[in-house]
């Protein structure tokens, strides 16, 4: 990827709209559903991040840049994945947040497609094109609450756990170089929660949450790091329960430029639940 000028690249971003001018109010992650809903596309400088990584914070603008070596695994074997990758993800969780306890709760393997791919031919989703929160503030309850929807994982202590602080996290890892369809991240010191609009989405198992969409607003302000690697990750804030002024949900999407090139996006991105056993719920 090629950038516009020293700091910035060029790119429109999908926001939401309201219902009454074709907005989304529900979503299914098991179509296409996402490429018929009507979108406010607007115009966006995207800034690097790339040697300014310090200047992030997970509790202020909801993202952070770090370096992360990638193990040596074959991450085509699901089982693998999810038997030893989890287990690094919840050590790199454990690191930036100080956090007392982490589980590694899903993951999603992502790529990009040329051509007409259908959503029963594709081999993993394609990178998610619009501006969003995977859970608002209520459906981060809905979602982990029961074991089923975390994937599985049994976490013991679930029902004391949840009465202290907890957060989720989305640890973002390129598995090629990216040169097309990177992330960005929304400041959220300029998002206020009043942007964000919350809709409903329904899972392949049924299971069903609420999560944000973003409107658009130009002072909003955009992140992404330049050409990251395989050892490099994005932190990103999914859900908080405190309630103190920090920031609870990081709005993020994918984004292409004209001056894309080179192979298709493959990245993974793990969710990650982290718990402080010894402080308050809020």
């Amino acid at each position: 990827m090629t950038q516009t000028s020293t700091q910035t690249v060029s790119t429109r971003l999908n926001f939401s709209l309201p219902p009454s001018e074709g907005g989304c109010v529900k979503l299914s992650n098991n179509s296409s559903s996402t490429f018929k809903i009507k979108w406010d596309n607007r115009p966006v400088e995207i800034q690097d991040a790339r040697s300014r990584e310090h200047e992030f914070s997970l509790d202020k603008e909801g993202f952070e840049f770090h370096h992360a070596p990638i193990p040596s695994l074959d991450f085509e074997d699901e089982e693998a994945v999810r038997s030893s990758y989890y287990k690094d993800v919840e050590r790199l969780a454990l690191e930036l947040t100080g956090a007392d306890r982490a589980h590694a709760v899903g993951h999603v393997k992502r790529t990009t497609y040329t051509g007409d791919v259908t959503a029963e031919k594709a081999i993993a989703p394609a990178p998610a094109t619009m501006v969003h929160v995977d859970y608002s503030y209520d459906g981060a309850w809905e979602r982990f609450d029961k074991q089923e929807n975390r994937g599985g994982v049994e976490i013991p202590d679930w029902d004391q756990l949840q009465q202290n602080h907890w957060a989720a996290l989305s640890i973002w890892r390129p598995l090629r170089t990216i040169t097309r369809d990177a992330l960005a991240c929304g400041d959220k010191t300029t998002v206020p929660d009043d942007q964000l609009r919350e809709i409903r989405i329904t899972h392949q198992n049924g299971a069903e949450h609420g999560m944000f969409h973003l409107a658009y607003d130009p002072k909003q302000t955009f992140w992404y790091k330049s050409r990251m690697e395989p050892d490099e990750v994005i932190a990103i804030k999914l859900f908080d329960s405190k309630q103190d002024g920090r920031a609870r949900g990081t709005p993020h999407t994918g984004f292409q430029t004209e001056q894309d090139e080179g192979p298709p996006r493959y990245s993974i991105e793990t969710r990650v639940l982290v718990f402080w056993e010894n402080e308050s719920l809020e």
